[in-house]
């Protein structure tokens, strides 16, 4: 198990470029404790949940799909996984047409066969609604009535509906309550199974049954206490990107809820599951499209003065508090005036081709300064790319067949799924089981390629014919990691070019853009010094971006001066916040 554990910490280190853990506080110390996370990485997510909760070691549930695989499966059985049958894993397309009655609990068929199809405490998938629906009774071969009303839907002869089969986990209770009963750990995504979207799937109860009926059936057991994850992924299925993992409060289900749900099993684990639910979003970032986020990580930009490095830590919080307001003010004609306005405002980025943080460094910058950090950064990219080069165009083979191999997964779960978007949640799990089968192979050519090398093309002494080769064994995987590490700051330089060409060679495109983000940064901070006192308890005390009125971010800079709060300080001001934004072009997640 601890060489295995060592392994995998190996491949996520390989794999991110950074992982910053904060919470772990929160994490207790002993007894039982269920970990919930959100599921945005299918197989990389337990890895990385697994390796960032100190010395606690988890057991977690998978998918029993997963649990029968060749490679997936031997890891999981190794780490003690416990197996879970998923009703969407079986299920099947019923035959006919669908229409949903008024009230929503009346089902009415055409051309189907209800009765020898379905069965009381089966579930009706409808093809364009992410939760499944509860049969409570088959009345003939055309009508049924569900357990639950769909609300705000009108169905009427729809095709391609599934049905999912009753699945008795009474199995999987029993060995999570012995697992609890034992004082250890049980990692769960109560979303049900991974995807891409920016927003948490529907909770499924199962998490909250499996807390209160372990200590229903055993009394005499440590209260059990639910630690919500939350995953937060910068470019989540991209090699040597960043990831955040943040531990919350744990949630303590105490003896009064025990007590309530042997009298009413339903209501208990409801509101269970709304706690559980509101702490986890409460370590994620949860937007309801992928347009919206963008607009928010806009909009944070704009907030956050260029001169402030935010940590980890205040980035995630804030990237939250902006989607918890989006939630809160869908009433608000000013918000969403200035919410259409930020959507513009990239769609018009998209169509030029630039990046906000291009258009901020613009903003910021003096020319000269700019100007020759162009060319710094260009020699030092350039030197970068040579340096890394050897090792680069040894690991592209096996990069390029990892890659490719990914998205055709991506493409085939997508295709399988109701509920993901591009199958994006699947690539960083393929590329690391592609490379995991690739690397080794590619390896042992490149030392094969070595030995015969060093013994047909040398006259060195026999030893030397042998420990050239072992020593390429060891001396090469650092070798490919850190020309791989290399390559990514040359890149990252490469990228930061951009934004500094356009500094001394501004067009009038880019101008215009200039003064739409003036404008929009004035309005982002004008309404969050009004409404942020009004969403968040102690604004003043715990805001993370203290703003100083006499800020360059909130008065418009002048077309040559980078810092308009002492002009008589801009050169010397300017090279010190260049620099300041050229690291953050390097660095920021």
């Amino acid at each position: 198990m601890g060489l295995l554990v060592w392994f995998f910490n190996v491949c996520l280190r390989i794999f991110f470029r950074d992982v910053e853990v904060i919470g772990s506080h929160n994490i207790p110390a002993d007894g039982p404790v269920i970990f919930v996370a959100n599921h945005n990485n299918q197989f990389v997510d337990g890895l990385l949940l697994g390796q960032s909760v100190g010395t606690r070691v988890v057991r977690f549930l998978i998918a029993e799909k997963s649990y029968k695989r060749k490679v997936v499966g031997k890891f999981a059985r190794a780490m003690n996984s416990i197996p879970v049958a998923r009703a969407q894993d079986n299920a099947s397309t019923g035959s006919g047409l669908l229409t949903l009655s008024a009230d929503g609990l009346v089902v009415y068929g055409s051309q189907t066969s209800f009765v020898a199809t379905v069965k009381p405490g089966d579930a009706l998938k409808f093809n364009h609604l992410e939760n499944e629906f509860r049969v409570a009774s088959v009345v003939s071969d055309t009508e049924l009535t569900l357990a639950k009303a769909v609300n705000g839907v009108e169905i009427q002869n729809q095709s391609g509906w599934k049905i999912m089969r009753k699945v008795d986990q009474g199995v999987v209770y029993k060995s999570v309550w012995n697992t609890l009963l034992s004082g250890e750990c049980v990692g769960i995504f109560p979303e049900g199974g991974s995807h891409d979207r920016t927003d948490l799937l529907p909770i499924k109860a199962g998490v909250a049954i499996m807390a209160l009926g372990a200590m229903e059936a055993h009394p005499e057991m440590q209260p059990v206490r639910i630690v919500p994850c939350g995953l937060n992924y910068f470019h989540a299925h991209r090699f040597r990107s960043r990831v955040l993992v943040e531990f919350g409060p744990p949630i303590v289900v105490d003896a009064d809820l025990v007590a309530r749900y042997k009298t009413d099993k339903r209501g208990a684990t409801g509101d269970l599951l709304g706690r559980i639910e509101a702490s986890l979003r409460g370590t994620v970032m949860n937007t309801t499209d992928y347009k919206t986020m963008v607009a928010l990580h806009t909009a944070r930009r704009m907030y956050t003065p260029a001169n402030v490095q935010l940590t980890p830590e205040q980035y995630t919080e804030l990237n939250k508090r902006f989607a918890m307001a989006d939630q809160k003010l869908t009433a608000s004609e000013e918000y969403q005036a200035l919410k259409t306005q930020m959507l513009t405002y990239n769609d018009t980025l998209r169509s030029y081709g630039v990046r906000d943080k291009d258009v901020q460094t613009i903003q910021q910058s003096h020319w000269f300064v700019a100007f020759w950090l162009f060319w710094g950064k260009l020699l030092l990219a350039g030197l970068f790319f040579l340096l890394s080069g050897p090792g680069m165009l040894l690991a592209l083979p096996v990069g390029a067949v990892a890659d490719n191999i990914a998205k055709k997964k991506a493409i085939e779960a997508k295709a399988a799924s109701d509920v993901k978007i591009k199958g994006l949640d699947v690539l960083a799990t393929w590329k690391l089981m592609t490379a995991l089968i690739v690397g080794p192979v590619a390896l042992s050519v490149y030392v094969a390629a070595i030995a015969i090398l060093v013994a047909l093309l040398t006259d060195l002494p026999i030893w030397a014919k042998v420990v050239i080769p072992v020593g390429s064994v060891i001396v090469l995987p650092f070798w490919l990691f850190y020309s791989v590490a290399l390559a990514g700051v040359a890149i990252r330089l490469w990228v930061g070019l951009r934004p500094l060409f356009f500094t001394f060679c501004t067009s009038k495109k880019h101008r215009t853009l200039k003064q739409m983000r003036m404008e929009l940064q004035r309005k982002v901070k004008e309404l969050i010094e009004v409404l942020a006192p009004q969403l968040i308890e102690n604004f003043s005390e715990s805001r993370i971006v203290k703003i100083d009125s006499e800020s360059d971010e909130q008065r418009e800079p002048e077309e040559e001066t980078l810092d308009s709060r002492d002009p008589s300080g801009a050169a010397a001001a300017g090279v010190a916040a260049q620099a300041s934004t050229a690291q953050l072009m390097i660095n920021e997640p």
